[in-house]
């Protein structure tokens, strides 16, 4: 027992180090990997409580680095949308419709994923043997859990993270700001040669917008 929380640790620090490297934030990544750690006591009383399983094994110990794996894929869908969104100047100054943009998107991509793991864990139910039968049934929580965990908590965590967090240490605001380059629909234009307000909106005049924001959505 002792061998296996060991091995757990190992792929804990090693998808953190990872995450880190990915998100270029401390901060993101331990409290992304927390929110999916989290996940196993919640399921451990739904599977216990709820539905009244007693038997646990060393077998169900592994469905806590599998769902690492699970649950740092969602945070690299989320992140990567974040960091997509970027392209969109509308959205690029205004974190909570950046946020809900982000949400939508990854919501669906990260449902699609998680039912494929968790029916995949749910065929297990079917077996005759019983500790591969409570293994699918708990691998099956766990994922639904993680899921619901991540599109619950991972937005106010970015919103903490760009509103308090990104700019400690930055003296000069303009730093986290993406210069001279607007982005319209994802093509990369110049600002130099086309007339573009603070929003990223190509303009005919003053007082009209060729592009409108309801587009993005």
């Amino acid at each position: 027992m002792n061998a296996d929380v060991q091995k757990i640790g190992y792929v804990f620090v090693a998808c953190l180090c990872y995450m880190i490297f990915h998100t270029k934030s401390l901060f993101l990544s331990v409290v992304s990997l927390t929110n999916v750690i989290m996940s196993v006591p919640i399921s451990l009383y739904v599977y216990s409580e709820l539905l009244g399983i007693d038997y646990f094994s060393s077998m169900h110990l592994s469905v806590i680095i599998i769902i690492v794996g699970i649950g740092s894929d969602d945070i690299f869908v989320f992140h990567d949308n974040w960091q997509n969104s970027l392209c969109i100047g509308a959205l690029r100054d205004k974190p909570i419709l950046r946020l809900s943009f982000v949400w939508r998107n990854a919501a669906v991509q990260m449902l699609v994923t998680s039912i494929t793991s968790s029916v995949a864990f749910l065929s297990c139910a079917r077996s005759q043997i019983m500790p591969i039968r409570s293994f699918g049934i708990f691998s099956f929580v766990i994922v639904i859990v993680c899921y619901l965990i991540t599109i619950l908590v991972q937005p106010m965590n970015y919103y903490i993270y760009e509103k308090y967090i990104k700019n400690i240490g930055c003296k000069d605001d303009r730093l986290n700001k993406i210069p001279q380059e607007n982005y319209e629909f994802g093509l990369r234009t110049s600002s130099t040669s086309r007339n573009i307000d603070e929003d990223g909106f190509e303009l005919k005049d003053k007082s009209d917008r060729s592009i409108e924001f309801s587009e993005y959505f």
